[in-house]
């Protein structure tokens, strides 16, 4: 018995070493089909499903022996919910006008063959059982020197994991056997430029724009990195420097603004250009985009709650190049302060600050730093 019950034992192993093998022979012929796709000069000519036949759905989509279905139940198993996404994602792909579809960003890589950075995106409310291929340059516009660093790629997309996107399927490859993966081939930049161009160029009866230059407009955080935010800006992506983010010191960045993060920004110096993917080429819209210049400035509105010689709570914000320190003060403005002579001073820190003088032509405030 104690011998029978080894060999079923080892049989198992067996069965398991098989299976990992056969996953990881599918996984590697994936990543090829993937690899292939990408370097086709086809991939990006025209919007299309490789769909399987009745017969392989059926296969495909085929549900265990032991699920019993009910009239009107709304219960769904695996499959249902697979296909549900297959067919969303299918439908998208051959739609006319294009139908544009909301993504999550799962992660991103470099492909082995010609290196190539890819991001894989999952379809929003979804399972997720259909990687979205992404390939970098449809991914947003990459029109500068500096994306040829790969250190610079990678920072911009891990400051993009887990943000929402759109995007518009090019191909959607269907499996045709319960053991393929269905994939797709989407590009941002095409769902960006399809929106912009009904906000920012397509005329209205009254010959002007819907959106035109000086206009405040939502826009939500996609990216973020230590000096500055990109953001989109209903189908135009900007970036916003540091200055441009508030009219007070901020902290670090990265803990001021989060992926997803909403507000209204002034748009100015709206323009259309071309923008070439690989053979495929775009009309894009380009804007400057000023959340300072959104919102009113603080200073002004709070310059007459301030004394001269008076000691008020404080947080420290930012630093200068020459020392000088920025704090904001009773939660209302900055005041630019000299350094405390004790102990260190670090953002964040809580600080009483004596009021030395109050500027209300240039509606600014100078002080010293108090720790009693």
């Amino acid at each position: 018995d104690a011998k029978e019950g080894v060999n079923v034992t080892e049989n198992q192993n067996e069965d398991a070493q098989s299976a990992e093998r056969l996953e990881e022979d599918e996984m590697e012929l994936y990543r090829s089909i993937i690899e292939d796709t990408i370097s086709s000069d086809k991939t990006y000519e025209k919007r299309r499903v490789e769909g399987a036949t009745r017969d392989e759905r059926r296969e495909v989509y085929k549900d265990d022996d032991n699920v019993v279905r009910i009239a009107g139940s709304k219960a769904k198993t695996e499959n249902d919910k697979y296909r549900e996404e297959v067919n969303i994602l299918k439908s998208a792909a051959t739609a006319v006008p294009p139908m544009t579809l909301t993504g999550v960003v799962d992660g991103f890589r470099k492909t082995s063959d010609n290196g190539s950075w890819i991001v894989e995106l999952q379809l929003k409310d979804s399972e997720g059982r259909v990687p979205i291929i992404v390939p970098f340059n449809h991914f947003h516009v990459v029109d500068t020197k500096e994306y040829e660093d790969d250190t610079v790629i990678i920072n911009d997309l891990t400051s993009r994991v887990g943000a929402e996107v759109q995007f518009i399927p090019y191909i959607v490859k269907e499996a045709k056997k319960k053991d393929e993966k269905t994939f797709a081939f989407a590009s941002c930049v095409y769902a960006m430029a399809q929106e912009a161009y009904k906000n920012f160029i397509r005329t209205m009866p009254d010959g002007r724009p819907k959106y035109v230059n000086g206009m405040l407009l939502p826009a939500t955080v996609v990216g973020v990195r230590r000096d500055r935010v990109k953001v989109n800006v209903m189908g135009a992506e900007a970036t916003i420097d540091s200055p441009e983010l508030s009219w007070t010191a901020l902290n670090s960045i990265e803990k001021e603004f989060s992926i997803g993060d909403e507000f209204y920004v002034e748009v100015t110096d709206i323009h259309e250009v071309e923008y070439k993917a690989g053979n495929k080429t775009y009309n894009i819209v380009k804007l400057k985009a000023s959340k300072r210049k959104a919102e009113p400035n603080p200073a002004k509105k709070y310059i007459n709650d301030f004394q001269e010689g008076e000691i008020c709570r404080g947080e420290i914000k930012a630093f200068t190049d020459n020392g000088l320190v920025f704090v904001r003060v009773k939660d209302k403005m900055d005041c630019l302060c000299h350094a405390s002579s004790s102990g260190t001073n670090l953002r964040g820190d809580k600080v009483a600050v004596r009021i030395k003088e109050v500027n209300k032509e240039n509606f600014t405030l100078y002080g010293t730093i108090h720790r009693g």
